[in-house]
């Protein structure tokens, strides 16, 4: 399938059923979307981190795991700030504006991760990434 895709296909679930549970209008219909919600969740992470291992010499992936997930924390306390602000009005607003984040998201990486390459036919073992990420100084080689 490939990981640009992957990422894309996660973050668009997420917002399906983030929009789900928004419209929830019953126990059942809540439960199905936070059941999707777990499914699709942590479709973006492998591949985003093989990403990682692809596009960052073996030298220097320990610090970029630690940007990434310094990243995510960032994010986590902004996430935080904004669910308190978005659930004093009604806590359907937190899951509309969360699906939003993630159609952003998957739109910007969509546009800006290199395209998906599928190997050639008969071709065995691990395919090396088709191009170098253009925010990258190193390519793996």
């Amino acid at each position: 399938m490939g990981r640009r895709r992957t990422i894309v296909l996660g973050l668009t679930g997420c917002a399906v059923a983030q929009l789900g549970i928004a419209s929830a209008d019953g126990l059942v219909s809540a439960v199905f979307f936070v059941v999707l919600m777990g499914l699709v969740f942590e479709i973006y992470e492998p591949p985003s981190q093989a990403m990682i291992a692809d596009f960052v010499s073996p030298g220097d992936q320990v610090r970029a795991y630690g940007l990434l997930n310094a990243a995510l924390a960032v994010a986590g306390m902004g996430a935080g700030l904004l669910a308190a602000g978005l659930g004093r009005w009604d806590l359907r607003w937190l899951f509309v504006v969360d699906a939003l984040t993630c159609l952003l998201c998957a739109l910007t990486v969509r546009l800006v991760l290199p395209a998906d390459h599928r190997p050639a036919a008969g071709a065995t073992g691990p395919v090396a990434p088709a191009e170098r990420c253009s925010r990258c100084s190193t390519s793996r080689s």
